[in-house]
């Protein structure tokens, strides 16, 4: 008790500072949003635990986390307008931070190879496998790759406040979709089509590889014949899990196809400099 009224007091005090300056109302307003977003979601906890959902399950998990996702952002937007250059090169010689995603492309290309068979080992382990069950390796670090992906899709506005082409928000858009894919649905989750169980995943993924290799070609991204491999590679491991039901393809395939559209994009970025 005694926190929460050292706490409470604190909070009043920041809020009733920036109630003072006229030009920080309209900050303010957005900071109380974004914690009364967070605020809803104890509640939807207690919904979740008072109701059984069964398919609507994955639906009500998603209304959750993009319930706190966007209070995050709102709350992101307000930092932002007062935390300008808090990463900027201090010298001549330095590069911004964000500029990371791209330049450590081989890097991160290299370990993740080595990182992709152990993360499936651990992930497909018996005890795994149940239904329900999640926060495998491989789905985080998938969800994390297609992240990486769609930032460097959209580089231009991000890293130089450009504006950026159509086609890179519609790239960034799907790795976002990919991403979260990656941590929503389980491998073994199948879904009923023309007589046939067809795992939704996999289902998910294929689409949203389509629709990416549709836009790469639409923008000439096949410029350069270094992205010739990747292509081939990313496609090579979605057509094998399709055919290959064991869990372990299914467990790969999403890492394999994050590492390709993470150097692909990143690379694209970096060659048009």
């Amino acid at each position: 008790l005694p926190f929460a009224i050292v706490l409470t007091g604190m909070m009043a005090y920041a809020l009733f500072s920036l109630w003072s300056v006229k030009e920080e109302r309209t900050n303010l307003l957005y900071i109380i949003a974004g914690f009364l977003l967070f605020g809803t979601v104890a509640l939807q906890e207690f919904i979740e635990h008072s109701y059984e959902w069964g398919s609507l399950y994955n639906l009500r998990s998603a209304i959750e986390e993009g319930t706190e996702l966007l209070g995050m952002l709102i709350l992101l937007n307000v930092c932002m307008k007062n935390s300008g250059g808090l990463f900027a090169p201090k010298n001549s010689n330095d590069v911004y931070v964000f500029e990371s995603i791209c330049l450590l492309r081989v890097p991160i290309l290299y370990l993740g190879l080595v990182f992709v068979p152990v993360f499936v080992y651990f992930s497909s382990l018996p005890s795994n496998l149940p239904a329900g069950q999640s926060g495998h390796l491989t789905d985080w670090f998938a969800a994390a790759l297609f992240l990486f992906a769609a930032l460097a899709a959209s580089r231009n506005f991000f890293r130089f406040g450009q504006n950026t082409s159509l086609n890179s928000w519609w790239l960034t858009a799907l790795c976002i979709l990919l991403s979260v894919s990656s941590v929503i649905y389980q491998p073994i989750y199948t879904i009923g089509f023309l007589s046939m169980n067809i795992y939704i995943r996999v289902a998910v993924f294929i689409a949203g590889s389509v629709l990416i290799s549709i836009i790469w070609i639409l923008g000439n991204t096949y410029h350069s014949k270094t992205f010739i491999v990747p292509v081939a590679g990313m496609w090579s491991v979605i057509l094998l899990s399709f055919f290959k039901t064991e869990v372990i393809f299914l467990y790969g395939m999403q890492m394999m196809v994050g590492l390709c559209v993470y150097y692909v994009h990143s690379s694209y970025s970096l060659s048009k400099e």
